[in-house]
């Protein structure tokens, strides 16, 4: 536990690059915070559920899916969709095939991420 509404994944790994990412709780759900999601995006969303036992709301930085087939970007998109996460804000390593298929896939709950972005929640 960081504070009262924030806490840590702690340690995700994948055997290469271990990450953890930020989790806030918010009156919508849970809000996960990702750097590059080395580990898999959607482990990382599992252990913030298991963690809290919460509904993940938004999940917004890095996916890692930049290269990626579109047969694993959807994957990806089941397994996010299969924990109830309602939106989605891809960003950085997430690569522009990721983007357009979250984007089809969450329509209204596709968030258009980058630096200096603000996203209203509720």
């Amino acid at each position: 536990m960081i504070c009262g509404c924030a806490a840590s994944t702690g340690l995700v790994r994948d055997g290469g690059v271990d990450e953890q990412a930020l989790i806030v709780n918010t009156p919508e759900g849970l809000v996960v915070v990702t750097g590059c999601a080395h580990p898999g995006v959607v482990r990382i969303v599992e252990r913030a559920v298991n963690l809290t036992a919460l509904r993940p709301h938004l999940v917004i930085g890095g996916f890692h899916l930049s290269g990626r087939s579109e047969g694993e970007i959807a994957a990806v998109i089941d397994g996010l969709k299969r924990l109830g996460v309602e939106m989605v804000a891809p960003s950085h390593c997430s690569g522009k095939t990721a983007r357009r298929m979250f984007q089809s896939a969450y329509g209204d709950g596709y968030v258009e991420a980058g630096v200096g972005r603000r996203i209203s929640l509720g």
